[in-house]
């Protein structure tokens, strides 16, 4: 996520909105027709849809307006609207954001605050919206409305209620889901989140009541102020890693059940931290007579950079990998995965062609097939780890004698110059038209110039009409 005090309006793109719970994507809208973006250059940003959705910082959960751009290079950026309409405090020091609540209004005029305090309720209850079904294990974003409508939607800080749990008297009621205590505010479209952390499905009917909304005093926001400025340290992730996610799988309620109850025993294998086997140790056998081979890194991109330097200091604080002083080195590759993410690897081909490989019998295929043939469930293992951004602007130019190219990133209408090349014709490619050294100049530059921009749009810039 991006705070981004120069974006005028708060943007997700379409694999965030993929993650989100559906209860939430069912209020998808079309954007407005006289709504438009531009980046720095003024190129366009497509808008697909609009959507409501709850933001929470800092135990504080707000519903707000977001605008769905499916190729945005962000998966959310948090714009000037949000900061402002929720006077979100950024302490750029710390690293932290916050939500400010001024109290000085409320001290200074008594009158305003008992119109307010009649204008309001102090309590909604809330109730299902629609039925809907949690299974074990699980958390659900679930539409709620008032019982009461709601007088006033504007969010102020006098409009902030906190969210507790309906506790019913009749105890031989259906097992009913926890509710994430927080802080929110009245909207037309209000999700709170509950989960399910009992064994058996929970199924919650329409009108069924949930939670309570309680309006917040003037001592209450104070004190959340004030603890909100004091904390700036990051909560602990105390997500539970075992607790697999069969949310999209044909499985029914019992044979869900079944499976977390097969995998529970072995919390050290069904995990998404990496692992290490005592089973066997890997040794490499070398030709005789091979000198040490130091292959020197690859060039790669800044952001390509970024995600090496990272995948290395995940390994090392998980001990994986430890300093090392060999005279071997072979250099680092980030392979695609079919997710478009990136895989860390290393370039071992020197190394394979020095290894004396070992002897091993592959098993047919039709042999694995038939031992399989009454097999009703069929299971793989996925080894897990097994094996900022402006937009780039090219300027080329030729000439009769030789190539030019200007690489440079636009921020705010002003250009900053990363690299300049060129070079010089050879006598063969002095014979080529005008046409032909510009198209030149546009491949040699993009080859000497990929690191940069590998896997990233870039805007090319020539003075050939021909290209225009």
């Amino acid at each position: 996520m991006l705070i981004d005090t120069g974006s005028s309006l708060t943007l997700i793109n379409s694999y965030l909105l993929s993650q989100l719970d559906p209860c939430i994507k069912k209020y998808l809208r079309s954007p407005p027709a006289n709504i438009h973006l531009q980046l720095a250059d003024r190129s366009p940003l497509h808008i697909s849809y609009t959507l409501n959705v709850p933001t929470s910082t800092g135990n504080v959960t707000h519903q707000f307006t977001v605008y769905v751009v499916p190729r945005l290079w962000r998966s959310c950026i948090i714009g000037n609207n949000f900061i402002k309409q929720k006077n979100l405090q950024i302490d750029g020091g710390n690293q932290h954001a916050y939500y400010k609540r001024s109290t000085h209004q409320e001290i200074n005029r008594p009158k305003s605050r008992r119109i307010i305090k009649n204008k309001n309720k102090k309590v909604y209850l809330l109730c299902v919206a629609e039925k809907i079904t949690i299974p074990p294990y699980h958390a659900r974003y679930i539409a709620v409305k008032p019982t009461v409508p709601f007088r006033s939607i504007t969010n102020n800080e006098y409009e902030e209620y906190e969210l507790k749990p309906f506790i019913r008297k009749n105890k031989d009621y259906q097992v009913i889901p926890q509710i994430a205590n927080g802080i929110l505010s009245p909207a037309k479209n209000l999700c709170i989140q509950a989960a399910n952390l009992s064994k058996a499905t929970i199924t919650i009917l329409a009108g069924q009541k949930l939670a309570i909304m309680s309006r917040m005093n003037i001592k209450q926001l104070n004190a959340i102020n004030h603890l909100t400025k004091a904390n700036v340290k990051q909560a602990p992730d105390t997500r539970d890693d075992n607790v697999m996610d069969l949310s999209n799988t044909d499985l029914s309620n019992d044979q869900k059940t079944q499976l977390q109850q097969l995998v529970k025993p072995y919390p050290d294998v069904f995990t998404n931290k990496s692992g290490r086997t005592s089973k066997l140790k890997h040794q490499i056998n070398i030709k005789e007579g091979t000198q040490p081979i130091n292959a020197p890194p690859y060039r790669c991109a800044p952001n390509r950079r970024k995600i090496i330097q990272d995948n290395i200091n995940e390994m090392l604080k998980e001990e994986i990998i430890t300093p090392s002083n060999s005279p071997w080195a072979s250099p680092v590759v980030l392979a695609p995965k079919k997710d478009e993410s990136l895989r860390f690897c290393i370039d071992y081909r020197k190394l394979n062609a020095v290894t004396i490989r070992d002897a091993y019998p592959i098993p047919r295929i039709d042999d694995t097939l038939d031992a399989l043939e009454e097999a009703k469930f069929i299971s793989t293992i996925d080894l897990r780890s097994g094996y900022w951004q402006c937009p780039f602007t090219l300027t080329v130019d030729a000439c009769v004698y030789g190539l030019g190219a200007v690489l440079a990133q636009e921020y705010n209408g002003e250009k900053f110059i990363i690299a300049y090349a060129s070079r010089t014709l050879p006598s063969v490619e002095r014979n080529y038209s005008s046409t032909e050294r510009e198209a030149l100049a546009i491949v040699w530059a993009t080859k000497h110039f990929h690191p940069y921009f590998e896997r990233m749009e870039i805007f090319i810039r020539t003075d050939c009409q021909a290209f225009q």
